[in-house]
């Protein structure tokens, strides 16, 4: 144990400018690619799901200038440690593809061509095609992001899998395409001019092997770095298409609830009262075509109004016009304001159900809607039976609309939603819902040309 600790104190010894170098060449690379990240254009082209010819031009010529930046501060400077000429065009290559690579190892090398360094362009830009090519040999070239240059742990799957698929695991393929460029860069220095191509020129086995692991530890730690915005963005994307589904399952637990209702008023009028079930079924229709017309999760605060008035047109079939009233007190500059589909039948509902049925008069279902500062307020207030408070929180937690509409509220809008109930017994019960106020009118395409829903006049009888 001994012995390999006093082999390691001599290597350091022995190679600790190289090893500075190196390191602070790492520095360097891992500080441009975290200053990129501040630049949006930069931000968007990782994002590109399908980057096309502009998109992989644009990219190549980034860490073009940026590898003829430094080029310019080695040559000018003195600082060999800001050398990218083979870092920029593997991750161009890499990310972007060999038309990329071939850009950057190309706008790279034109500083120190300028310079008595005339293989610079050349074997940048063939770096660049390395890459390209590594990436299109891949079957997921989404795997380059994964890449690390520390050992694999799984060295002995890895080789099952060669020996059984023939199938490489993308790490190691990257690390050798990564380790290639650097030793094809070393190379030529060598056996060719040595003031045509900068290379660090190592003497020794270690020193080589020192310069291919730096090379690979900033291209793994750029790609690191850059993997986050990536990785951001896709839990974005993951966690909005979650909101989408609970909010389309939400509302499908309101439609089947409403429907079988429905259905249980056509059952009992279609023995005694057949006229009138022939318009609850017409006007049922008609609800359900919108339901089933428009998937979106908001519209226009009117819409939603002559929904629940279709809805009453049917409940007052079963209580009787005289028995069941609706009153409305709309502010004319929120009727357009959007609001959740499905936000207000399920409480009118509830208000008919246990607050209005209960009384042997009926009564009337007030509807308000107002903006208070930034802020949308609506109000369903019945003069029902009311409730007592044990029943009122057994309405929020266990009836379907409230607690349904509460959670659909908190998946759209967090904490700038609310909703609150108040009760007393013998008086009625008010349902207060507070939104954020949008009256933007850029509803999709398909909602604005949607054909007018059929509606039937009704008559009692």
């Amino acid at each position: 144990m001994n012995e390999v600790l006093n082999w390691i104190q001599a290597v350091f010894a022995e190679y600790n400018l190289l090893f500075a170098k190196l390191l602070v060449h790492v520095a360097i690379v891992a500080m441009v690619a975290s200053l990129l990240l501040r630049f949006r254009k930069f931000v968007a082209l990782l994002l590109h799901e399908h980057p096309g010819t502009r998109e992989r031009t644009e990219f190549g010529l980034v860490l073009g200038v940026i590898a003829a930046a430094g080029a310019w501060t080695r040559i000018n400077l003195g600082y060999t440690s800001a050398d990218l000429l083979v870092v920029a065009p593997l991750l161009s290559g890499f990310i972007m593809g060999t038309a990329a690579g071939v850009w950057t190892g190309i706008i790279g090398g034109l500083v120190p061509l300028r310079h008595g360094e005339l293989l610079a362009p050349v074997v940048g830009s063939i770096v660049g095609i390395g890459a390209g090519i590594t990436r299109a040999s891949l079957k997921d070239p989404g795997s380059i992001w994964f890449f690390s240059p520390v050992p694999f742990s799984d060295t002995v799957a890895t080789w099952r899998r060669w020996r059984t698929e023939r199938v490489l695991d993308p790490r190691l393929v990257v690390l050798l395409a990564g380790a290639g460029a650097e030793i094809f860069r070393t190379e030529c220095a060598r056996w060719t001019n040595p003031r045509w191509l900068f290379s660090y020129n190592p003497t020794e086995p270690v020193a080589y092997y020192i310069i291919v692991l730096m090379c690979l530890t900033s291209l793994g730690v750029s790609l690191k770095i850059w993997n986050t915005p990536r990785i951001e963005a896709r839990l974005r994307r993951q966690e909005a298409l979650l909101a989408e589904a609970r909010l389309d399952a939400l509302r499908d637990q309101i439609n089947p609830h409403f429907l079988f209702n429905t259905l249980s008023t056509i059952n009992s009028l279609i023995r005694t009262h057949p006229d009138q079930a022939r318009i609850v079924i017409i006007k049922l229709s008609a609800i359900l075509w919108r339901l089933l017309y428009s998937r979106e999760n908001l519209c226009p605060l009117k819409a939603e109004l002559d929904f629940v008035e279709d809805y009453l047109n049917i409940e007052r079939i079963r209580f009787g016009a005289e028995r069941l009233r609706l009153r409305k007190e709309i502010s004319p500059d929120v009727a357009n304001a959007r609001v959740p589909m499905m936000l207000l039948q399920p409480i009118v509902e509830n208000a008919v159900k246990h607050g209005i049925g209960g009384r042997e008069q009926g009564g009337t279902v007030t509807i308000r809607a107002r903006a208070e500062a930034e802020t949308l307020a609506i109000e369903v207030e019945d003069d029902g039976v009311g409730m007592t408070g044990r029943q009122l929180e057994q309405s929020i937690r266990k009836g379907i609309g409230l607690s349904n509409i509460r959670e659909r509220i908190t998946s759209l809008y967090g904490e700038s939603g609310h909703l609150s109930l108040q009760s007393e017994l013998g008086k009625g019960t008010l349902v207060k819902i507070l939104l954020p106020l949008d009256t933007s009118t850029g509803f999709p395409e398909h909602q604005r040309q949607a054909p007018a829903v059929p509606r039937v006049a009704f008559h009692s009888r």
